[in-house]
């Protein structure tokens, strides 16, 4: 095989091999490090373009884009304590969009009330080359 020939499979064959996505538990971390600052905005800006299927302890909302998801936890935020957030668990379950998850463990209180543990569940989606949030529900 002369050597353009071999150049020209090279260049062939990488252009069928997708770019590595980025990593999902650093989408995952910064989710959190949003979250324990009660940073509505910047959970926002990581919504899918589909929206996010948000779940507050409860209260459902149909998908709904960035700004409607930061006006919503911008609303539920002020009724909790900022508290600390950390990840618990990431994984990345396949499909086509590729799909994935994460657990996130938060240390929050009512005003006045006693510290408890919720969970949250965040459901990502890879979209336009990067992770993107679809889901989230706090769960007690």
């Amino acid at each position: 095989m002369s050597l353009s020939r071999a150049g020209a499979w090279i260049l062939t064959f990488a252009t069928v091999i997708p770019a590595q996505a980025p990593e999902l538990g650093r989408t995952a971390a910064r989710v959190a490090e949003l979250w324990s600052r009660g940073d509505a905005a910047g959970i926002g800006e990581l919504a899918a373009s589909a929206g996010i299927q948000l779940q507050l302890l409860g209260e459902r909302h149909l998908p709904v884009g960035g700004r409607r998801v930061a006006a919503a936890l911008k609303a539920f935020f002020p009724s909790r304590r900022e508290g600390d957030v950390r990840v618990a668990r990431v994984a990345e379950v396949g499909g086509e969009p590729r799909r994935g998850f994460a657990e996130l463990e938060w240390a929050t209180a009512l005003a006045g009330e006693p510290a408890e543990r919720l969970t949250l569940y965040i459901g990502f989606v890879l979209d336009r080359g990067e992770w993107r949030v679809t889901e989230i529900r706090v769960l007690p």
